[in-house]
């Protein structure tokens, strides 16, 4: 992880010096979600804040911080908190502005309903990440690589609805 942080801060600073708004904010995203996947909450909050202030600053597409700032509430365990930036990634997904795979989004919020006992509508966003998955999966490259990632990727929407279904 030190490598990784070092290299994140190479890219960050690089997209900074170009004054590339856009890829400084991914930059910040991508580092955020690292550290959210290692479980440092408090620097992966600074890095998705930092993500999210420069788009919504400069007017850039905020989904993919909606998202990301969703399973940092989740993580956090503000479930009211997730909830609602997740809503708010799903309107983005909904209005076809999203850059954020919308399964993904409908993924995501399904848990947090989970987690807040809201099993009905949580069965009801894992259909709907269900369906567009599978279309996600059918319109990404046919290389053997990004199927079977993609493979990996629905393999979760479908132990999360067989659970459901299974708790209801």
């Amino acid at each position: 992880m030190p490598e990784a942080l070092a290299l994140f801060q190479q890219g960050i600073e690089g997209a900074d010096r170009l004054d590339d708004k856009d890829l400084y904010a991914n930059g910040w995203n991508r580092l955020g979600e690292a550290l959210l996947n290692q479980g440092d909450l408090p620097r992966a909050e600074a890095a998705l804040l930092e993500a999210y202030r420069t788009r919504r600053l400069h007017h850039l597409e905020l989904d993919t911080s909606y998202r990301s700032l969703g399973w940092l509430r989740l993580a956090q365990g503000d479930l009211e908190s997730a909830s609602a930036l997740l809503d708010r990634a799903a309107e983005f997904a909904a209005n076809s502005q999203s850059l954020t795979p919308a399964w993904d989004i409908y993924h995501s919020r399904a848990l947090v309903r989970v987690a807040q006992g809201r099993l009905p509508e949580a069965l009801s966003d894992l259909r709907i990440a269900l369906r567009l998955g599978r279309a996600w999966r059918w319109a990404s490259p046919a290389n053997e690589t990004t199927q079977i990632g993609a493979e990996a990727m629905l393999e979760r929407v479908h132990s999360a609805l067989v659970d459901v279904g299974n708790r209801l």
